[in-house]
């Protein structure tokens, strides 16, 4: 089979079809991303919430270890973690957004 003749890889599909859906990113310092909203959505969710949970949980542990006054798992305390670990969850869900780099 000669190279014109080969079916399309599911990357060239997915690369093509992001092309026809106007959904492929043409900032030329990042690299592109084919993948759909719907996964980069997924993805994003996946990460962000995975992260967030991690950050009240862990929060509350250093909270029983250091001994602070109160209750780890009072709702003050819940906010309390949800706020601080906010912005790292949205970073990292954004980072799972996107499509891994290759070394060089």
């Amino acid at each position: 089979m000669t190279d014109p003749e080969r079916p399309p890889t599911d990357w060239q599909a997915r690369v093509a079809k992001a092309q026809r859906e106007g959904t492929w990113n043409r900032d030329p310092d990042e690299p592109p991303s084919p993948y759909p909203p719907a996964v980069k959505r997924r993805r994003f969710l996946v990460g962000f919430l995975l992260t967030l949970a991690a950050g009240v949980l862990l929060g509350a542990l250093v909270d029983v270890v250091l001994g602070r006054p109160g209750s780890p798992w009072a709702a003050g305390a819940w906010i309390d973690g949800l706020i601080r670990s906010f912005f790292p969850a949205v970073f990292a869900g954004w980072v799972c957004s996107r499509r891994r780099l290759k070394r060089r």
